[in-house]
């Protein structure tokens, strides 16, 4: 790819993704689902501006995955996890087995091999703390005892859904689903994680003295996105992976007094590397091959509508884990709903590693797409 190409590719993939997030939030739904709009428009479903499997496009993508679980796990308070309480656990815990279970299921009961089947099922087990915060608050919720147990399930959920992502991107790498395989590699992910927290608690005040002793522009902001990528880059070494290792850093640094000024200033690269994930990834689906007067498509969209229907019984599932108290159950349960940015990562997962092919992948991200459309009115009227 040459300068000139990339900077169209650039232009392109910027413009989409900025125009279709501000018709979004006018819309009032996430600006994410703009993205994935843009990426719609100017890829394979529309004009084929945008190649996303273009080498230089892949990277920036990836690092834009990167900087986002970073930006995760800087707004994920350990504190917050711990204080959650059993009914919380609960209805995360449902919220992550009762979808992957259907949707794996679903995806074998399709013809899809083992590990596509897998991923497709922790796809479908994603929960967007941030879309589930904003309706939420939105409609007054977050002060109820309905509205912390979704917060609290929600962050349980995210923590455990960036740890299921680590392990199916290995297991992809990996390409084998035996006994052995999953568990050394859930073990590494897991295990990496723990040894993180313990040592990396040792290590971020060095961080903060050098940090403190240098001068000049732009100091701190370079010091720990410096430390994130040396943890992505060892949890590859370690044998889990480069997301686990963002997201561990984040968490670290969360509990630093420079949080906030971490978080004010990675939001302008966040801004500029993450619509470049978001929209490959919309870029990379073709939407005619779920075409309904197409008689070859009706396989794979037969499957969308069915994975569609298991995605909202999951998580309407979590609901039965609030069992004391005034807690509305199927408010907790239409809060979990919005996959948003995580189940489009793990999407994105799949088909880089070639375990879902074109329609199976237009599956995927037409379910991400329509829970998290689905969430936020279905929410506003039974809030109502």
């Amino acid at each position: 790819m040459t300068l000139t190409q990339l900077l169209l590719a650039l232009i392109c993939i910027l413009t989409a993704a900025k125009m279709g997030g501000a018709l979004m939030q006018r819309l009032g739904q996430p600006a994410v689902l703009g993205e994935l709009l843009g990426g719609l428009i100017v890829g394979a479903s529309g004009f084929g501006w945008i190649d996303p499997h273009a080498e230089v496009v892949h990277g920036l993508a990836e690092l834009g995955v990167l900087v986002l679980l970073f930006e995760v796990g800087l707004e994920t308070k350990l504190q917050e996890l711990a204080a959650a309480g059993t009914q919380a656990a609960m209805v995360a815990l449902i919220g992550v087995l009762a979808p992957i279970g259907l949707g794996t299921g679903l995806s074998l009961a399709f013809g899809l091999p083992w590990l596509s089947a897998l991923l497709v099922g922790a796809a479908l087990s994603a929960t967007s703390i941030g879309i589930s915060a904003r309706i939420l608050s939105e409609r007054g919720l977050l002060a109820t005892v309905t509205g912390s147990i979704i917060l609290g399930a929600a962050i349980i959920d995210d923590v455990v859904g960036v740890s299921l992502l680590g392990i199916m991107k290995r297991l992809a790498e990996a390409g084998t689903t035996d006994w052995l395989t999953v568990g050394r590699i859930t073990a590494m992910s897991i295990g990496f994680i723990v040894l993180v927290m313990v040592v990396g608690r040792l290590f971020v005040p060095v961080l903060q003295r050098v940090v403190a002793m240098l001068r000049g522009r732009g100091v701190l902001l370079v010091t720990f996105v410096t430390f994130a990528f040396l943890l992505a880059y060892l949890a590859e070494r370690f044998g889990s992976a480069a997301l686990i290792g963002a997201f561990a850093a984040g968490l670290l640094l969360e509990e630093t007094e420079e949080r906030h000024q971490i978080e004010t200033q990675i939001k302008p690269i966040a801004d500029l590397l993450t619509p470049v994930f978001f929209v490959s990834v919309g870029a990379a689906v073709d939407l005619r091959l779920l075409n309904p007067f197409d008689p070859s498509a009706w396989p794979t969209l037969m499957f969308t509508v069915c994975l569609v229907a298991v995605a909202i019984v999951g998580k309407l599932l979590a609901g039965f884990g609030a069992w004391k108290g005034d807690a509305n159950r199927l408010i907790i349960g239409v809060g979990m709903l919005a996959r948003g940015e995580v189940g489009l990562i793990f999407a994105g997962v799949g088909a880089t590693a070639g375990l879902l092919d074109p329609g199976h992948y237009a599956a995927v991200i037409a379910t991400v797409g329509i829970t998290t459309l689905l969430a936020p009115p279905w929410l506003a009227r039974i809030a109502r």
